[in-house]
């Protein structure tokens, strides 16, 4: 395919720290600005934080971004952050496309969620004036939503990982599963911030397992829960099952390699809505630890259930503590290789990402004719 060699394009990001670690956009838009280089173009990562400027994202150094000098990128991708308005007029002025980049589910949480429960939260930036919004795949079914409500052209970015980041403070051979590995420890890692990925239906699937047999599984840890200490309504959820605080305990947010090396995390049982692909899904696959999912991005591997079914997901519970370790190499190998359709250096992704890239190029190309015909000017 055509590829504009060269043209200079700004990926919104933070300096590097804490956070590359605690936010996975963060790590989309380091992998956002290697894919993009590969591709052939002048990718760099940019900020409006003057404090910011000359901080690195791990090798690349973050750029300074402001009105005076937008025009010198040809493309600006919102990742991290949005441009405030005064680059956004800057960029209109100049002819600067600028195009969101949806990592994070926008329409379920900013607009649904927020709108209902935060009433005092900021409203996102208006995406307006954009010239295009691209989307993780697995918010696809916002997609109309969102073109809607910015009328804008609303495309799908391939969704981005890498095991690089799992391996910063733990090394590949501390993680990895084996036949010493205690399966009837378990973890449930959920954000619990928003609807979209919860420890709820996690805690019925053990319920569940425990109530057929009681000596299934021996501790489970709900991580990142402790913080609903004073919610009424979870208390009260958590309360109507007998193995809360006797097997089942609320803990604050680890890091997965944490848990993992100091075999918490045996296996994993997660819950998403509308949130089929995450990190902790991937994480698993290539360490060959067992996962009971619901995602159906991945009804092949790991053990399955589907939607809210918690009393399926106690039969793959079972299955997985009962089985797994009869064949987790060779289910690991074969998890790998699906993993790698998500990989940066994966030419599908690189070449989905250039698509993109010349998608809006052309788009503003005739755009500029048209506006040159309608001004009279065959310059």
């Amino acid at each position: 395919m055509k590829i504009t060699k060269g043209a200079k394009i700004g990926i919104t990001a933070h300096e590097s720290g804490s956070k590359m670690w605690s936010n996975g956009l963060y790590q989309n838009a380091y992998h956002l600005v290697n894919i993009l280089k590969s591709a052939g173009y002048d990718a760099r990562p940019v900020t409006e934080n003057k404090e910011r400027e000359g901080k690195k994202l791990l090798e690349h150094e973050i750029e300074y971004l402001h009105p005076d000098n937008i025009s010198d990128y040809e493309v600006i991708f919102e990742c991290v952050h949005s441009l405030t308005e005064a680059s956004m007029a800057a960029a209109k002025e100049k002819g600067v496309i600028t195009a969101g980049i949806q990592y994070g589910n926008e329409y379920m949480i900013d607009v649904m969620a927020d709108s209902i429960y935060k009433f005092d939260k900021p409203p996102r930036v208006n995406k307006q004036n954009r010239d295009a919004i691209f989307m993780s795949p697995h918010f696809e079914p916002s997609k109309e939503a969102l073109s809607i409500m910015y009328n804008l052209h609303v495309g799908i970015a391939p969704y981005i990982w890498s095991p690089d980041f799992l391996f910063i403070h733990e090394k590949e051979e501390q993680l990895l599963f084996n036949k010493d590995t205690d399966l009837r420890k378990i973890s449930v890692m959920e954000s619990n911030l928003y609807f979209v990925k919860t420890a709820h239906i996690p805690m019925l699937i053990l319920e569940h397992a425990h109530r057929q047999d009681p000596d299934i599984w021996d501790t489970a840890y709900i991580i990142g829960a402790k913080r609903l200490n004073d919610s009424k309504g979870f208390v009260r959820f958590a309360k109507l099952l007998s193995t809360k605080g006797k097997k089942m305990f609320f803990e604050d947010r680890y890091r997965f390699g944490f848990l993992v090396k100091q075999n918490y995390a045996g296996l994993i049982i997660s819950h998403q809505h509308h949130c089929a692909l995450n990190y902790l899904q991937l994480e698993a696959m290539y360490l060959g630890i067992p996962f009971v999912h619901n995602s159906d991005y991945f009804k092949d591997c790991g053990y399955y259930y589907p939607e809210f079914q918690a009393k399926k997901g106690a039969e793959q519970l079972k299955l997985a503590i009962e089985t797994h370790k009869d064949h987790f190499e060779e289910t690991r190998e074969k998890e790998r290789k699906r993993v790698y359709d998500f990989h940066p250096e994966n030419s599908k992704n690189i070449e989905g990402y250039a698509q993109i890239v010349e998608w809006i190029l052309e788009k503003r190309a005739k755009e500029n004719k048209k506006s040159k015909l309608f001004t009279g000017s065959n310059k």
